[in-house]
């Protein structure tokens, strides 16, 4: 009889699973990054932004990556879960203004923040 409970109550897991939407699956999260724009001297500089993440479910641990999109730029930590700083590293500029973007992405998410970096060019 126990075997037969334990069997009923997997395969009605199972048809709840498949039944529900996707949607209803997601957690409700709210993912910010402050400041979403970052100015650095043209030397070798760092700096530091936020990513803050509020859900209502204090045991979820929404797991991100962090990347750049240029060479001269870095971030650290690279992945890391929940409301985080990010240390923002450039390399010195001997040229003109330059931009570059750092993206935060929440894995399995089709959510991209962006922080946009802006070093000084040598001559400022």
């Amino acid at each position: 009889m126990r075997y037969l409970f334990t069997l009923m109550s997997v395969v009605g897991l199972i048809l709840f699973a498949v039944s529900c939407s996707d949607d209803e699956l997601l957690v409700p999260v709210q993912i910010e990054i402050r400041p979403d724009t970052i100015r650095m001297d043209a030397g070798a500089d760092t700096a530091t932004f936020a990513v803050m993440i509020n859900s209502k479910y204090d045991n979820v641990r929404i797991v991100w990556s962090a990347k750049s999109d240029t060479s001269w730029l870095s971030c650290s930590p690279m992945y890391n879960y929940g409301s985080r700083f990010v240390d923002v590293m450039v390399l010195p500029n001997e040229g003109e203004k330059r931009v570059g973007t750092i993206t935060v992405n929440p894995r399995n998410s089709e959510i991209y923040l962006k922080v946009i970096v802006i070093q000084s060019a040598h001559d400022e």
